[in-house]
């Protein structure tokens, strides 16, 4: 099985931040397909999960066999860890995540590695870690520009988020008040 060249995969990541579909392509889950005879020849999206799923199998294996040789190689390590934040599996998400933190934990491609678990938060819907990895890259790396289109999306979600959560507590307290208005003239009579 073929491995993925990851400053080629690196460079596409780019391309698809700088295009607008980083939220859609990157942070959305995966959708899952049974085999190759599932993908359509003109679907793009069946070909890049069918991909996705052949990268991950392909990162796992040299891993485990770097893994066999005692510490495995951070280049596997990392490749491996890319290949389960794009997982539709958030027991994969997870696991790359803290591989890519003992990654970054041992400075190796430290800006990708944090990158890369922005995502993999995001992705399991943990926006303050996603933006604590994003503000920590940024502090070393203020240009890189996956990192400032990420930190956009995920400034706008926790501000609908917290819209919402307000409009909730707002209809909580009126209804609430309601109540305690309509129970007292109960009371009265």
């Amino acid at each position: 099985m073929e491995s993925m060249d990851m400053s080629s995969q690196l460079d596409y990541d780019l391309m698809l931040e700088n295009s607008g579909r980083v939220d859609r392509l990157m942070c959305s889950p995966i959708p899952k397909i049974a085999s190759t005879e599932a993908a359509d020849e003109n679907d793009d999206a069946s070909k890049n999960v069918f991909h996705l799923h052949q990268s991950l199998q392909a990162f796992e294996e040299d891993y485990l066999k770097e893994c066999a040789k005692n510490r495995p190689a951070p280049g596997a390590k990392f490749n491996y860890a890319w290949a389960l934040v794009k997982s539709q599996s958030r027991a994969h998400i997870k696991k790359g995540v803290t591989l890519l933190r003992g990654l970054s934990f041992d400075h190796y491609r430290p800006a990708d590695c944090l990158y890369y678990c922005a995502v993999g938060y995001y992705r399991l819907d943990n926006l303050y870690e996603s933006r604590r990895c994003l503000k920590q890259l940024l502090s070393f790396n203020e240009k890189y520009r996956p990192a400032i289109s990420l930190m956009d999306i995920l400034d706008d979600r926790i501000r609908r988020e917290a819209a919402t959560g307000l409009a909730v507590l707002g209809t909580i307290i009126s209804t609430s008040a309601m109540v305690y208005v309509s129970l007292s003239k109960f009371q009265e009579a």
